[in-house]
């Protein structure tokens, strides 16, 4: 993994032509007994969505990975969805394409493969929303473990651990800046508001009379 993951700093954009070749050998690395190579392989993977392709082509490559014969590597797929979401968000991946998948888990035989199923599913509510909680809704799952499911979306949601992209969910919003100048008696504050990048910015001045 050491010589792949020079060849990926070395190469770049131009390891993407190779990512469908070395990806199934990636996968069952993910299911290694050892936590160290787990650990360094999800580095790798990660690395490679950062440099070489980005998040949503090594994904499309890797849904096969949900139906591994090892319960490790279903497992470490979960895990590495999660790290995928918290490095580059909820905006780099088609998630619609990726949940039923995670449903299936959630009947996973293993019981390590389902609650990193439901970790899952999780995550990704923290990041997009009650769209998650409408939508998983429509895939025909037991309403007991539709209950278990809702029960932790809004634990999260009373924790205050939300993170909400602003692009959550391939929902795109235009740049949208304001800058305002206002007069409270005599002094001058300015605010500046980025919609998109959710940042809100607020200073003050004097102003001689």
């Amino acid at each position: 993994m050491d010589i792949l993951s020079a060849l990926v700093s070395r190469l770049q954009e131009r390891f993407r032509t190779q990512v469908g070749t070395v990806l199934p050998s990636l996968m069952d690395r993910l299911g290694d007994a050892k936590d160290q190579v787990r650990d360094q392989d999800q580095a790798l993977l990660l690395k490679i969505m950062d440099q070489a392709a980005n998040p949503q082509f090594v994904w499309e490559r890797m849904m096969g990975g949900f139906k591994h014969k090892n319960n490790r590597t279903r497992e470490g797929l979960c895990l590495c969805l999660i790290s995928t979401l918290n490095v580059f968000g909820s905006q780099s991946l088609t998630l619609s394409k990726i949940v039923p998948h995670i449903c299936h888990l959630l009947g996973d035989p293993t019981s390590q493969v389902r609650d990193g199923a439901m970790n899952c599913l999780v995550e990704i509510y923290r990041h997009v929303g009650e769209r998650v909680r409408m939508d998983l809704g429509k895939k025909g799952l037991p309403q007991s473990r539709l209950n278990v499911i809702f029960s932790k979306f809004d634990e999260v949601q009373r924790s205050g651990n939300m993170v909400l992209s602003p692009m959550s969910g391939r929902i795109t919003f235009p740049v949208i800046s304001v800058f305002v100048f206002l007069l409270p008696k005599l002094g001058l504050v300015w605010v500046w508001f980025s919609w998109q990048h959710g940042l809100l910015l607020v200073g003050h001045a004097s102003i001689n009379m």
